[in-house]
């Protein structure tokens, strides 16, 4: 978003935001921004592994949020076991999940439309959309 100033020559002089400059561009930005934001509360709070496979990334194309150890962490994965590690996978491409955060669109939304697919545990979802609104706030 722009905002414009006018001078004494009332031309308009675009500027970048506050919001526009803190926002995650790719998504390795926006899971570095997410791992600066996991605290022991946070951990405490969520109790839950997910993970994100994001079909237009190059490998790893995985990247495995726990938020159930401490002190939490965001890696990168080769895969993930929704057996016995992770309790949900989400399935989108990166442009979803930054429109999501840009507030260009509601992650409920992006599963009825299909745009994010979720295998395993629904609740995951609930979290991640308090984790996303929480971020996008601060961000």
């Amino acid at each position: 978003m722009l905002d414009f100033f006018l001078d004494d020559w009332q031309e308009a002089i675009p500027t970048e935001t506050h919001h526009e400059k803190k926002m995650p561009k790719s998504p390795v930005d926006l899971l570095q921004s997410f791992q600066s934001s996991i605290t022991p509360e946070l951990v405490k709070q969520a109790q839950t592994v997910f993970a994100f496979k994001f079909t237009d990334m190059p490998k790893p194309a995985y990247w495995v949020i726990d938020l159930k150890n401490l002190p939490g962490s965001i890696k990168p994965a080769e895969s993930v076991d929704l057996q016995n590690h992770v309790e949900g996978l989400f399935i989108c491409k990166t442009k979803t999940i930054l429109d999501v955060l840009q507030r260009k669109k509601r992650l409920f939304e992006t599963f009825l439309d299909n745009e994010i697919t979720l295998e395993g545990h629904h609740a995951v979802m609930f979290i991640l959309n308090s984790l996303l609104t929480s971020f996008s706030r601060k961000h």
